[in-house]
């Protein structure tokens, strides 16, 4: 997969504007991109992937973990999620 290459990526943390400038975002670059083994391109199901920075990141007031439900959790039809990020918000855009 085509954006499993981490040369010439990079990760900011803290940016809550995506042409916002601050001095308080930390920039990284990556190391690594594990890209889910059961992705597929075509209909983007599990499309999601982990990033290992080449430095580490430190947690602050604008940069906090995220928190991830266990293996074992099963969310039943109509569960309300949430979801961040910048990128398509609906098919074909």
């Amino acid at each position: 997969y085509r954006y499993s290459v981490p040369l010439g990526w990079r990760a900011y943390m803290g940016l809550h504007t995506i042409n916002g400038k601050s001095n308080r975002v930390a920039m990284r670059s990556i190391k690594r991109i594990i890209v889910h083994p059961q992705y597929d391109q075509s209909i983007s199901d599990y499309d999601i992937a982990l990033l290992e920075m080449e430095m580490p990141v430190f947690f602050s007031e604008l940069v906090q973990p995220i928190c991830l439900p266990s293996t074992s959790r099963v969310f039943l039809y109509g569960t309300v999620c949430y979801v961040t990020g910048w990128g398509a918000i609906k098919e074909n855009s």
